[in-house]
């Protein structure tokens, strides 16, 4: 958790995940956790041991709590910045022109948006939520231990 972790999502608040790279995340985060109760991934799945039995276990979240609330983080920090403030510009600025063909359909709104979903938060009152920074954190922080 004090190593591992923070090395593995360096600069995931920024990141925009397709479920492709969820998935390589989440098979690295298994791994590592079986490593850590000494079990073989044969061994799990013949004796029928799920991976949410293992974080259970190892009083863990899955990986991507970890990322949501890194992404949720950084997201209500920046909504709170001043308006002239860089990050921020990025946040609320509408480009008016189509997509270039062959540019990312994922964009880091969408990525935020699909964050939002995981916790059942409306799109619209996100923003007024994250202005108060410490129900912000606490809706952020608790929401994953209470699903776990």
């Amino acid at each position: 958790m004090a190593i591992v972790l923070p090395i593995l999502l360096y600069g995931a608040e920024a990141w925009n995940l397709t479920e492709a790279m969820y998935a390589k995340l989440r098979r690295f985060h298994n791994y590592s956790t079986r490593r850590m109760c000494l079990l073989s991934r044969r061994y799990c799945r013949f004796n029928h041991i799920s991976a949410r039995y293992i974080h259970r276990r190892l009083g863990i979240l899955d990986i991507d709590a970890y990322v949501t609330r890194r992404h949720l983080r950084w997201a209500g920090h920046v909504a709170r910045m001043s308006e002239d403030r860089l990050p921020r510009r990025f946040l609320s600025c509408w480009v008016r022109n189509k997509r270039p063909i062959g540019c990312p359909h994922f964009t880091y709104a969408r990525g935020l948006f699909k964050s939002l979903k995981k916790l059942g938060i409306a799109r619209d009152a996100w923003y007024d939520l994250a202005q108060d920074r410490q129900l912000w954190r606490i809706i952020t922080q608790t929401q994953f231990t209470e699903k776990q």
